[in-house]
């Protein structure tokens, strides 16, 4: 059934970048595009994630295969509108001498729009307002046969777990955050029932020299679980080539629900020469009751590249809740040990402790 299929997809992360929350879905087996416009999740919400997902007397998810196909059958609106707001007060604390940091972030600022030509044809633009940068700009061709669909322009690239902070050390190794430009090219999919794969062609670092990257995910997935394994590579053909790739995989049980990804790869730094790394990230969600969740998490990456400034370990603990319709606040407490063999180690010393409240307006 299409709505069980599991990717876990880019919704909205925190750390005052991006953030909805993957943990939802994994609960209830269902994928992205149960409430998103994109198939793998994140930006402009759909009418039933509108409607349905973003209300706080729904957020047990109950009788959410019947919700999903009612507004499958339903007349879709012509045109969809997104806002996400969010403002957050961080403060960092470094090892003496160094002086901490505190004040308040602005974190993303975006307008999405979505028009539909038709059930099965629709245009997305979605602009973010703090940077002044156009993140996603793209036609999406849905339900193909099988659950297929195919989408051309600018687009985030699938990968793995795209996870609830998108500041995670697995993400960041070679830049695949939402905080990055995406990239132009053209994605396809399925989602056929027990399983699912996502496949992108997309333009290089070196557009001179007509160089291009792929990337893609594919695994399978029940109501209670998900397994799959990633590859995304750019400039393969060049001395300065990036590759990457992984597992990954969640697994619910009650009110509890796990994720976890290991990846590899290498940046290459020139000819005859790169840097190799290894990334984990495990993380656990409660859910509270009352519209609230607890997170624990850790990652590690290797700090053997040079290229990784923030290379060593990191711990999240972070709760969220919803207050009222449409808004989330979150308060994350992060430590980061930073590898002695990486320059955050230099610069900062030993230990980094960060303290997160946002309050995030979303629609």
């Amino acid at each position: 059934m299409r709505s069980k299929a599991m990717v876990l997809g880019a919704m909205l992360f925190v750390g005052g970048k991006v953030g909805a929350e993957p943990y939802l879905a994994a609960w209830k087996g269902v994928n992205c595009n149960a409430c998103h416009v994109n198939q793998t999740g994140g930006w402009l919400r759909n009418d039933f994630g509108k409607n349905y997902g973003s209300s706080l007397a729904t957020f047990d998810w109950e009788g959410m295969e019947d919700a999903v196909h009612g507004a499958q059958k339903a007349v879709p609106a012509p045109l969809i509108v997104g806002l996400d707001i969010h403002e957050g007060y961080q403060a960092t604390f470094y090892p003496s001498p160094v002086t901490n940091l505190h004040g308040f972030q602005s974190g993303r600022q975006a307008l999405e729009i979505g028009v539909r030509a038709d059930r099965d044809l629709t245009g997305v633009v979605a602009y973010r307002f703090d940077d002044n940068q156009t993140r996603e700009l793209y036609g999406l061709l849905s339900n193909l046969p099988e659950g297929g669909y195919v989408k051309f322009g600018k687009f985030t690239t699938p990968y793995g777990l795209e996870l609830a902070d998108d500041n995670s050390l697995v993400r960041s190794g070679i830049g695949l955050t939402f905080d990055n430009l995406p990239s132009e090219g053209i994605e396809a999919g399925i989602y056929p029932g027990p399983g699912f794969a996502n496949l992108s062609v997309f333009n290089g670092n070196n557009l001179a020299q007509s160089e291009h990257g792929f990337s893609g995910k594919a695994g399978l997935c029940g109501r209670g679980y998900a397994l799959g394994a990633s590859f995304w590579g750019q400039d393969l053909d060049m001395a300065q080539k990036l590759m990457r790739y992984g597992a990954f995989g969640w697994g619910s049980l009650g009110p509890l629900a796990l994720l976890a990804e290991y990846d590899q790869g290498y940046t290459g730094t020139g000819v005859g020469s790169q840097d190799d790394f290894k990334a984990y990230h495990v993380s656990l969600e409660g859910d509270l009751g009352f519209d609230c969740y607890l997170r624990f998490a850790t990652e590690w990456l290797d700090g053997k590249a040079s290229t990784f400034a923030q290379a060593g370990y990191r711990h999240v603990v972070s709760f969220r809740c919803y207050p009222v319709h449409d808004m989330k606040f979150q308060l994350d407490l992060t430590r980061l040990a930073p590898d002695p063999s990486g320059t955050q180690y230099a610069n900062y010393g030993a230990v980094e402790d960060m303290a997160l409240a946002d309050a995030f307006f979303f629609y």
